[in-house]
């Protein structure tokens, strides 16, 4: 998530703004009875847009979320120093590739890796919009069918992550599955925070009336009935794709929350 100041920023470089993203219209959800609204937006450069509108006590709040889809030999470099800064326990936080230990992955073998990735035609480079010097080439991956496929399963995600979010502000505390997978997605210091100020907002909401209690809990719910449709989606539109690069259905354990069958 991303405020409005640096959304403006993004699309400044991409030499657009926000009226502009109105052409690049994907798709539109909106829930009469809560007055969730979300707007997602097509493919621009290697950058995805959504924008999330929800109604808290009657005051709307607008939640923009940008994300980059291209990456770089550098940015896996950088993400493995990270972890080796880190005791983590591999196979934990990432059960689909229980055979690679980030830590021992030198920089040179990581270079071996994205040559292979090319010459099979698995990824492409593609113009990294923010790096002025020209020297940094970033990829995508090749196949638009596969790269919809992944992309799909991040917008899931990041409806998952939208429910349990409205879930610990307003209705209950984290399971230990739920705060594992916060402690995943944030780090365990962001994690903390966000389970000690939404524990803080719910307990203001203890003395509120039935009915403002009943339409949030239809909001959560709207939520989930979104996610189970989606997953049920991906797995019919996308059921060659899966086939066609033997797609491991284990990914999604670390990607979301509820795992989901490709099949």
């Amino acid at each position: 998530m991303i405020s409005a100041k640096t959304l403006d920023k993004i699309l400044s470089s991409l030499s657009l703004s926000r009226k502009d993203l109105a052409r690049y219209l994907e798709s539109h959800f909106h829930h009469l009875d809560t007055g969730y609204t979300e707007t997602n937006y097509k493919l621009i450069k290697d950058y995805e847009f959504r924008i999330v509108e929800v109604y808290d006590r009657g005051r709307k709040t607008t939640r923009y979320f940008c994300r980059r889809i291209s990456f770089s030999i550098e940015d896996i470099i950088k993400y493995t120093k990270k972890y080796k800064k880190v005791a983590i326990d591999n196979t934990r936080v990432f059960p689909f590739i229980k055979q690679i230990k980030f830590s021992k992955v030198t920089e040179g073998e990581i270079k071996k890796i994205f040559d292979i990735l090319r010459r099979e035609n698995i990824i492409r480079p593609t113009q990294n919009v923010f790096d002025e010097s020209g020297k940094q080439i970033a990829f995508l991956i090749s196949d638009d069918d596969l790269r919809d496929l992944i992309n799909q399963i991040w917008r899931m995600r990041n409806l998952e992550l939208e429910r349990l979010h409205e879930k610990l502000t307003y209705l209950e505390g984290p399971t230990k599955k739920e705060k594992e997978w916060l402690d995943l997605t944030y780090g365990s210091n962001h994690a903390s925070i966000i389970i000690h100020s939404t524990s803080h907002i719910r307990n203001e909401m203890q003395n509120k009336e039935n009915s403002v209690v009943t339409h949030i809990e239809t909001r959560i719910e709207s939520l989930k009935d979104r996610i189970d449709q989606r997953a049920l989606n991906i797995h019919k539109a996308y059921r060659k794709v899966i086939k066609k690069f033997d797609f491991p259905p284990d990914i999604l354990e670390g990607i979301c929350l509820n795992k989901i069958s490709l099949t």
